[in-house]
C-alpha cells in the first residue's frame, strides 16, 4: 500500500512537470503540423484566428469558404495545445471535448455527438464477444495484444491480435479513443493520474497494447481493417466512421460498444468573446452532422480529464520509442 501511494505521488509530480515540458516537446514533434483552411484564408483580411483540429479539416474547410471574418488553420490537437501552454494560441479553437480544456477557453455548447465504438471484421465478432463477456472490452484486448488469436479462442490463422487507433500524438479522435480503451482497464472514465501510478495492472497492459499496434494503422485504423484483417484486427473507432463505410462493404465489419461508453463532442472554445462561436458552432453542426455526426448528446462521455488525455498521449510517445 505505502509502495502504490509512493507511485502515485510521484505520478501525481510528472503530471506536473510533463505539463510544463508540454510545449517543448510539441513543438519539436509538431512544427510543420498547421496548414491554412484554403487557398481563400488570409490572416490579414481576417478579424479572428481560429485553430481547426486535422480530424474536421474537410468540415473547417467547407466552413472556411463561408466566412470572411476570420481565418482557420487546420492543424493537430497538440500544435493548439502548445500555443495555448505557450500563451500565443488562436482566438477559437474548434475541437473534441474534453481537449478544450488545455486552454484557458469559453467553450461552446455541443455542436455534434458521436459514440467511440470498437470495429472488427464480421467472422470475428462473436470470437471477441465470447472471450470478452466478463470483462471490459480493451481490458481483454489489451491483454492479448500482440499474442495468437488462440488466446482469444480464435484460430492460429487470424495471425495474431492487432488493435489500432489513430495517432494519439497528432489526432484528437486518436487521443480520445485511446483515453476511452484505458478508462476500460479501470472501468470508470473517472481515473486519473495518480490511478495510473498507483496500478498493479496499467503499466504492463499499456506497453502491450500500444506497441502491438502497427504503425501502418496510426493514419486510419478503420480503412486498413477494411483492407486487410491481418494487418490489424480490433479497432478504436467512431459511428460516424462506420455510417460512412460503402453500404456494399458495411456488411464485412461488426462493431461493439467499449465499456465505459465513450461519446466525442464536437466543441468551438473562445479565447476572445467577441468571436461569434454560436454561428460557427452552428456551421460546425451542419458539416459535421452531414458526414454521420449527429444532433448533441447528455450524460456521461466516457474520457477522463484533458490533464490524463495528455499524460496517455505522452506516455504513448514513449512506449512507442
Amino acid at each position: 500500500m505505502v509502495v502504490k501511494r509512493i507511485a502515485a505521488l510521484l505520478a501525481a509530480v510528472a503530471l506536473v512537470v510533463g505539463a510544463v515540458m508540454f510545449r517543448r516537446q510539441l513543438d519539436d514533434d509538431t512544427a510543420s503540423g498547421s496548414t491554412p483552411a484554403g487557398p481563400d484564408s488570409t490572416a490579414a483580411d481576417a478579424d479572428w484566428t481560429v485553430a481547426c483540429i486535422s480530424d474536421f479539416a474537410d468540415a473547417c474547410r467547407a466552413i472556411d469558404a463561408e466566412r470572411d471574418e476570420f481565418v482557420i488553420r487546420i492543424e493537430d490537437w497538440s500544435t493548439t495545445a502548445a500555443s495555448y501552454a505557450s500563451g500565443d494560441g488562436p482566438d477559437a479553437w474548434i475541437t473534441i471535448s474534453p481537449l478544450a480544456a488545455l486552454g484557458n477557453l469559453t467553450v461552446s455548447e455541443p455542436a455534434a455527438s458521436t459514440a467511440v465504438m470498437v470495429a472488427v471484421r464480421t467472422d470475428r465478432l462473436a470470437t471477441v464477444t465470447a472471450a470478452c463477456a466478463d470483462a471490459d472490452l480493451w481490458q481483454c484486448v489489451g491483454a492479448s495484444s500482440g499474442e495468437s488469436w488462440t488466446e482469444l479462442g480464435g484460430p492460429a490463422s487470424w495471425g495474431r491480435v492487432l488493435p489500432g487507433f489513430g495517432d494519439p500524438t497528432t489526432q484528437a479522435i486518436g487521443a480520445l479513443t485511446f483515453a476511452n480503451s484505458n478508462a476500460g482497464l479501470f472501468g470508470t472514465e473517472e481515473f486519473a493520474s495518480g490511478d495510473i501510478g498507483a496500478s498493479d495492472e496499467h503499466d504492463a497492459w499499456f506497453r502491450r497494447i500500444v506497441r502491438a499496434v502497427p504503425e501502418a494503422a496510426l493514419a486510419d485504423p478503420l480503412a486498413l481493417l477494411l483492407q486487410r484483417a491481418s494487418a490489424v484486427n480490433v479497432v478504436a473507432t467512431t459511428q460516424a466512421a462506420l455510417d460512412e463505410i460503402p453500404d456494399a462493404r458495411a456488411s464485412e465489419i461488426g462493431s461493439l460498444a467499449p465499456t465505459p461508453i465513450g461519446r466525442l463532442d464536437a466543441v468551438v472554445a473562445t479565447a476572445d468573446e467577441d468571436v461569434d462561436a454560436r454561428g460557427i458552432a452552428d456551421d460546425l453542426a451542419d458539416a459535421l452532422q452531414a458526414i454521420g455526426w449527429t444532433t448533441p448528446q447528455t450524460g456521461p462521455d466516457g474520457l477522463p480529464s484533458a490533464a490524463t488525455v495528455v499524460l496517455l498521449r505522452n506516455n504513448w510517445q514513449e512506449a512507442r520509442t
